[in-house]
């Protein structure tokens, strides 16, 4: 393999975050080694030469590779002085082969840009690098844990709560503890934070979606445990056969002793989604009671409590626990949702078939609100982003 080339697959792999830690090594030194490879990546990366192809890339793969190759043959692709030949190949094969999705990403899964012509509310509104989450405390106590550090929480009879070195919350206790009074702690992860993560007294390990709450006792009960939640959550639960594991939202309870299963339980959703990864859970209600194997979903309706079983498409499911957004998994109204909770906005769209709007690609989370509404303007719709956190989509 030609070296540009194994420094375009590098770059590949940083996009899609399965860079390895040797790779990210070579790949740094490749940049510091010369001014010229420092050009180049900037060239690459720049959203005035990414522009009309990310355009292009939403009629097909083959306009895009039509594009490239005429920019080429025309050296509309501006060179970086002193750059031989051998460095545009690399380029006009990186931009090939990571096509439709990672046009998508290259711009801001690479570096960061403020460009002038941002306007300061959008600005204004970050990116959710990392979580953060509220507890509210047994005795009403609100502890904003974005802004500790690693220590001890809580130093009760026979717990404590520790922050863990990647940021997640993590009860430990003790074997044999006395119970006296059951007392409740409920996570709260507001809406433009990213997932966060929560180690429960029993070892059960659960993931928060933005806009999401899970609410659950300090140390469980003899007999069961109960976890309330609203929003969505993924559980890692600890095996227990003489202490079954039950999520509860409304009258719907999600029975488990252990096993991996994600819960979708937002408001404004049609209904409530239970996805088995692995092992068994029995869903039921007042009325209906299912009982799901892994790769099954069931969904109990919000209007009715009917409960309907399906394939689940785990990736589709998952796909909030990963660095991507993965737009071609979602339908534009499902991808709206998922922006509004993940930069806290609420989107208003107005005259706007949505069936006629297809995104499709990958689009790294790190990237800003600026550059996702130059991907909707380049897909034919007009943003407009008003105060108070209100962005309106319409039809050019």
């Amino acid at each position: 393999m030609e070296p540009y080339h194994y420094i375009a697959e590098l770059i590949i792999k940083q996009l899609k975050g399965t860079l390895e830690k040797e790779e990210a090594l070579f790949l740094q030194r490749w940049l510091e080694e010369d001014i010229s490879h420092k050009k180049l990546y900037a060239e690459l990366t720049d959203p005035e030469q990414l522009g009309p192809i990310v355009q292009a890339s939403y009629a097909s793969k083959e306009r895009v590779e039509e594009r490239i190759k005429k920019s080429i043959t025309n050296n509309t692709l501006r060179p970086v002085k002193g750059l031989n030949r051998k460095y545009w190949l690399a380029a006009a094969s990186l931009i090939m082969v990571v096509g439709l999705g990672g046009l998508l990403i290259l711009r801001n899964s690479l570096r960061t840009k403020t460009h002038p012509d941002e306007s300061s509310q959008i600005a204004g509104i970050s990116t959710p690098l990392s979580g953060k989450p509220v507890l509210r405390m047994a005795n009403g106590e609100l502890v904003s844990l974005d802004t500790l550090q690693g220590s001890t929480l809580i130093p009760a009879d026979n717990v404590q709560l520790l922050k863990g070195a990647n940021g997640e919350l993590i009860y430990q206790t003790s074997s044999g503890e006395n119970i006296k009074a059951l007392q409740h702690n409920t996570l709260f992860n507001p809406r433009g934070s990213a997932a966060f993560s929560i180690t429960l007294s029993d070892g059960t390990k659960i993931w928060l979606n933005a806009g999401s709450s899970v609410s659950y006792p300090v140390i469980f009960p003899a007999n069961e445990r109960r976890v309330t939640i609203d929003g969505e959550a993924y559980f890692e639960v600890a095996h227990n056969a003489a202490k079954p594991f039950i999520v509860t939202k409304g009258n719907l309870d999600i029975k488990v002793l252990g096993t991996k299963f994600n819960v979708n339980a937002y408001a404004n959703e049609a209904g409530i989604n239970t996805a088995l990864v692995e092992g068994s859970v029995k869903v039921s209600n007042s009325a209906h009671s299912v009982t799901l194997t892994p790769g099954l979903q069931a969904i109990a309706a919000n209007r009715d409590g009917a409960l309907t079983i399906s394939k689940a498409d785990l990736a589709k499911t998952l796909n909030w626990k990963s660095d991507f957004f993965r737009f071609d998994l979602f339908s534009f109204p499902e991808i709206i949702k998922q922006l509004e909770r993940w930069y806290d906005i609420d989107i208003t769209v107005e005259h706007v078939d949505t069936k006629d709007i297809n995104i499709s690609g990958d689009m790294n989370r790190n990237t800003s609100l600026s550059s996702v509404i130059k991907i909707l303007e380049y897909s034919g719709l007009h943003c407009q982003l008003m105060p108070n956190r209100k962005l309106t989509i319409s039809k050019k």
